[in-house]
């Protein structure tokens, strides 16, 4: 995990620096939710909410790459807890203008999924791999100022069993991997051109 983090930080700095002669960049916030799917969802917990940053390097007016972090927070109310999930993720994306001040684009997001909070220990490593396809829209406000709405599914790769000794009695352990449906809405801020 710590080759994967690494190599993300790298890969943020490396787009960072990359702005500096970028054709284009964006800066993005945006409000973020999830609603928890499969075993998630059966597991108790409830809906997510949360916010999220992003950075965008165009390479031209269809093909970018970037990075992008988010916190949601996901409450149990049947156990009074609550999963933190911060995912930090190298994104690429394929644009396609739809109309003169609307684009549709679909990326991919690839990362480290970090698991925090009350139900955590639930969790044996606190980080996970994992990916998240999206589809979104993109609607020009200004010139350098863009409204942004995308939908889509994450999917943290934490399935896993184990088995421990407990004073002679082995107790066994399963957990299933975590699945959500993120629907984000945000603003993207040209800052480089």
């Amino acid at each position: 995990m710590k080759k994967l983090l690494f190599s993300m930080i790298l890969g943020v700095g490396l787009v960072a620096g990359g702005t500096l002669s970028a054709q284009k960049t964006n800066l993005g916030v945006n409000l973020a939710t999830g609603l928890p799917l499969g075993d998630f969802s059966d597991g108790g917990a409830g809906f997510g909410i949360g916010g999220g940053a992003s950075l965008d390097y165009y390479f031209n007016d269809k093909f970018n790459i970037g990075v992008e972090a988010q916190f949601l927070n996901f409450n149990y109310s049947d156990l009074d807890a609550s999963l933190g999930i911060i995912p930090i993720q190298l994104t690429g994306a394929y644009h396609q203008d739809i109309t003169d001040e609307m684009e549709l684009y679909g990326e991919l997001g690839v990362g480290y999924f970090l698991l925090t909070g009350d139900v955590a220990d639930l969790f044996i490593d606190s980080g996970y791999l994992g990916f998240s396809p999206r589809v979104g829209l993109a609607y020009e406000l200004t010139d350098r100022l863009f409204l942004d709405l995308n939908v889509n599914y994450s999917m943290i790769l934490s399935e896993k069993t184990e088995t421990v000794d407990q004073g002679g009695i082995e107790v066994t352990t399963e957990q299933a991997n975590i699945a959500y449906l993120g629907i984000n809405l945000g603003l993207l801020v040209t800052i480089g051109d």
